[in-house]
């Protein structure tokens, strides 16, 4: 039954054809009913299956299987649509949406401005306004709302995206709930993803949920655990694989910072190996080769001899320079940590820099940090303005405001919230950042928490971190408790006893490798600053 302008071409129309005006039907198997409504064209293969197609919509896939309604200037053109597709009229899927991908295998489900060309949108595909989706395959059920373009490989699961999202990622094969202005362009977007405002995603890999806030792009590897980073912070680095709390002004760039790292404030973290607990109290630099045992010196004292093994407790302008500090550091204020390892749980609070290689705790950064490392791949949460563009975010990623999640994989969950870049590699790990944090380092591996003024780039601040004002941790290893007071430098290879500097210390050591704890203006530069580093303000570690 055909109705007006119609032309049968095809070798085989063997069922029912119901054709309503000006519709052209070419293909060669159009074995089942087939009801095709106005201005259409059916040149694929085989409609095997029941289609209702309303208004000027053209048919031209090879295998349109199923039951597919379309309503009102839709073009179809992928190779299967094998399941039932609904698309209403003005609502679901109502105007200017061109489906041109190769499988279309579930029921789809699109509303306004929409174009789905990916391979294989098998799942529910529930998109509301200005959404073009042309990813390979979007398998499950996809919801996505207004100004979103989906054109990855695979959105195969439940994907939410609600205003101005871009979707142009291999794989969004979980969830993604994007609320506005998110472009979604990653490979793997394999979990749920809820995204709300001005976010892009074009990491490879955004596999678990995704929260982010405001102004955050994520463009990372790997940012592969649940991230919480709040306002002006920027995630790049290769790896921060473990929860990192950053408050305020943090930039995590280090390649492991895989302890937790408590700095307080102005202190920068750069040393190799600080791997035991360091406790410096005023104005002390430690630089030697190993202070291994308890040192208690008290005022205006330069420690830098080759062995001071004991646990060593320093209170005022006292510098440390030996090859091994390796006991718990504790620093409070403008403390700089360049350790190569700084693998316990650092928590920086404002205007921290993290750059070393493995901040791999979890991080928890607040305002205008950039998570730069290789891996931060625990939870993260961002806030507002945070750009996320670690290699691989594997958990749940929950993005809200002018978010740009760009990285390889965005497999954890990352709740960030104002201005937050996130590049790394692999942020696989809890990261939360308070405000202008930077997370460059490779590997942020344990805790990190860091909140004001701090940069950590050590090669491995593997722990959690909590760093709090003006804190840059460089060094490789921070590896235990750093908890420094005021003004210190820790640069030491390794300081593995216990040392307690105060005010204006620097701690350069080859090891600085357990607790660290420094208050105020402490840079720690020792190779390996491996246990819990705590900084409190105006710390860089």
């Amino acid at each position: 039954m055909t109705s007006g302008r119609i032309s049968a071409r095809g070798n085989a129309l063997t069922a029912i054809v119901i054709v309503s005006g000006r519709i052209s039907v070419r293909g060669y198997a159009v074995a089942a009913s087939v009801m095709i409504s106005d201005r259409i064209s059916a040149r694929g293969n085989a409609l095997r299956a029941i289609v209702m197609i309303s208004d000027r919509i053209s048919a031209r896939s090879n295998a349109h299987a199923e039951r597919v309604m379309i309503s009102d200037r839709i073009s179809a053109r992928g190779n299967a649509l094998a399941a039932g597709v609904m698309i209403s009229d003005r609502i679901i899927a109502r105007d200017r949406i061109s489906a041109r991908g190769n499988a279309l295998t579930a029921i789809v489900m699109i509303s306004d401005r929409i174009s789905a060309r990916g391979n294989a949108l098998k799942a529910i595909v529930m998109i509301s306004d200005r959404i073009s989706a042309r990813g390979n395959a979007l398998a499950e059920i996809v919801m996505i709302s207004d100004r979103i373009s989906a054109r990855g490989n695979a959105i195969t699961a439940c994907v939410m995206i609600p205003d101005r999202i871009s979707s142009r990622g291999n794989d969004l094969t979980a969830c993604f709930m994007i609320s506005d202005r998110i472009s979604a362009r990653s490979n793997a977007l394999t979990a749920i993803v809820m995204i709300s405002d001005r976010i892009s995603a074009r990491g490879n890999a955004l596999t678990a949920i995704v929260m982010i806030s405001d102004r955050i792009s994520a463009r990372g590897n790997a940012l592969t655990a649940s991230v919480i980073i709040s306002d002006r912070i920027s995630a790049r680095g290769n790896a921060l694989t473990a929860c990192v709390m950053i408050s305020d002004r943090i930039s995590a760039r280090g390649n492991a910072l895989t302890a937790i790292v408590m700095i307080s404030g102005r202190m920068n973290a750069r040393g190799n190996a600080l791997i035991a607990s360091v406790i410096i109290s005023h104005r002390i630099s430690a630089r030697g080769n190993a202070l291994t045992a308890c040192v208690m010196i008290s005022d205006r004292i330069s420690a830098r001899g080759n062995a001071l093994t004991a646990s060593v407790i320093i209170t005022d302008r006292i510098s440390a320079r030996g090859n091994a500090l390796t006991a718990v550091v504790m620093k409070s204020d403008r403390i700089s940590a360049r350790g190569n390892s700084l693998t316990a749980c650092v928590m920086t609070s404002d205007r921290i820099s993290a750059r070393g290689n493995a901040l791999t705790a979890i991080v928890m950064i607040s305002d205008s940090i950039s998570a730069r490392g290789n891996a931060l791949t625990a939870i993260f949460l961002i806030s507002d303005r945070i750009s996320a563009l670690g290699n691989a975010l594997p958990a749940c990623v929950m993005i809200s405001d002018r978010i740009s999640a760009r990285g390889n994989a965005l497999k954890a969950i990352f709740l960030i919230s104002d201005r937050i870049s996130a590049r790394g590699n692999a942020l696989t790990a809890m990261v939360m950042i308070s405000d202008r944090i930077s997370a460059r380092g490779n590997a942020l591996a344990a805790i990190v928490m860091i909140s004001d003024r701090i940069s950590a780039r050590g090669n491995a601040l593997a722990a959690g971190v909590m760093i709090s004002d003006m804190i840059i941790a460089r060094g490789n290893a921070l590896k235990a408790i750093f908890l420094i007071s005021d003004r210190i430098s820790a640069r030491g290879n390794a300081l593995t006893a216990i040392v307690m500097i105060s005010d204006r210390i620097s701690a350069r050591g080859n090891a600085l490798a357990a607790i660290v704890m420094i208050s105020d203006r402490i840079s720690a530069r020792g190779n390996a600053l491996t246990a819990i580093v705590m900084i409190s303000d105006r710390i860089s570690a």
